[in-house]
């Protein structure tokens, strides 16, 4: 019974999907373990992690300093700041006391959320009847004017962090379990729940893979190349044409148009490219001065009326706090690099530039739901890390 609570708690702190019934996500649920924090072993393992908190409250404290030298806009940032230096350090550390008390994995728990968070999403997309009553019952839609062919799942920011902590906890398997092979004939499930709803999460998928097969030499393993021919012609007898003539599936692969152009060197100029809009952004502001530039203006985008359809989190950052703020917020990210680089420097150069590639879609690092997710697992590893490679692993 002990294993179930353990995998509710673990799923509401990574998807936090927000309840119908409540109208909050998920996540806030895990306020009432407060008290937890202070058991013995809880207070051991946040001194432990002393560091990791220290750079948490001065990127808290920043927000804090800057936004009073703000505009009044800037307040929702205040409260995200508050909320993500609660969450991402203090609430993570709940999670771990609660997985370290009942002698249960954190991988074993990430295992089955990776499960239910990709199953249920291909399940919405297939099943009408299922998403509605997802969506009435335990996870209100992630709504996007003119893109509600988006939002498959259970859990918030569907459309950006969903799909992201879908690829983070696949590669955190991919490297840390015995199983290859399974993971690999798991692998076009969890491509097709990342794509239906934020295909920058295909790019961090594809990043952990490529990762891996590094790591692993296993290019020129037999058994890697019979796997992937098996895989492929499953889904060549798949029929996805409905799928295929789908907004869904127009959005799918207008992805693949848009990488493509990417790697050929042409971005074409439409509404919602995101290389067009980060461009387009510096029409909406540059900074005027050094002070500008290292300081940022102290706004938010939006600001004075102005509306702007960005997402960069680089540029929502230089916007409000400048470079110095980009900085502090990367510290956090790059503590958890040096740290795991030691003991698997691919695994760190995942973490790394996971944070890198999600921050120039959205605002990643480190306000989002995955980012809370990297806190979990890495600070998990900086207490006693469980997620040593296999010697022997099964392929």
């Amino acid at each position: 019974m002990y294993k179930v609570i353990l995998l509710i708690i673990t799923y509401l702190y990574i998807f936090s999907p927000i309840l119908p019934s409540l109208k909050i996500g998920g996540i806030k649920l895990l306020y009432f373990l407060i008290p937890v924090l202070f058991t013995t072993t809880a207070k051991r393992n946040i001194i432990k992690t002393k560091k990791v908190l220290i750079l948490f409250f001065i990127f808290f404290f920043y927000i804090i300093v800057r936004g009073f030298f703000s505009d009044s806009d800037t307040s929702q940032l205040l409260y995200d700041g508050t909320i993500t230096f609660v969450e991402a350090f203090f609430i993570a550390h709940i999670v771990i006391y609660l997985h370290e008390k009942y002698s249960m994995s954190l991988i074993y728990s990430l295992n089955s959320c990776l499960y239910i968070a990709s199953f249920s999403a291909i399940l919405c997309l297939l099943s009408p009847p299922i998403k509605s009553f997802v969506e009435s019952t335990l996870s209100m839609p992630n709504i996007i004017e003119g893109q509600d062919f988006r939002g498959y799942g259970i859990g918030c920011e569907q459309t950006f962090s969903y799909s992201i902590s879908i690829a983070i906890i696949y590669s955190t398997i991919l490297f840390w379990q015995r199983n290859v092979l399974k993971s690999i004939l798991l692998l076009p499930f969890i491509a097709v729940s990342i794509l239906i709803n934020a295909r920058t999460g295909f790019v961090i998928l594809c990043l952990g893979f490529l990762l891996f097969l590094i790591e692993e030499q296993l290019f020129k393993s037999k058994k890697t190349i019979v796997s992937f021919i098996i895989i492929g012609l499953v889904l060549l007898n798949i029929n996805i044409s409905n799928i295929a003539k789908s907004d869904v599936g127009y959005f799918v692969l207008d992805f693949f148009e848009e990488m493509g152009a990417i790697i050929s060197g042409k971005s074409s100029d439409v509404e919602g490219n995101t290389l067009t809009i980060l461009l387009k952004a510096f029409e909406f502001y540059l900074p005027s001065s050094l002070a500008e530039w290292f300081w940022g203006p102290g706004l938010s985008v939006g600001d004075d009326g102005k509306i702007i359809v960005l997402d960069s989190g680089f540029f929502h950052e230089l916007y409000f706090g400048g470079i110095f703020f980009i900085f502090l917020c990367f510290l956090i990210p790059f503590s958890f690099y040096k740290k795991i680089y030691d003991s698997n420097k691919y695994y760190a150069l995942f973490i790394l530039i996971t944070c890198i590639i999600a921050n120039i879609k959205g605002p990643f690092v480190p306000m989002a739901h995955g980012f809370k997710l990297i806190s979990l697992i890495c600070m998990c590893y900086f207490l006693s890390p469980p997620y040593k490679p296999e010697t022997n692993r099964k392929m």
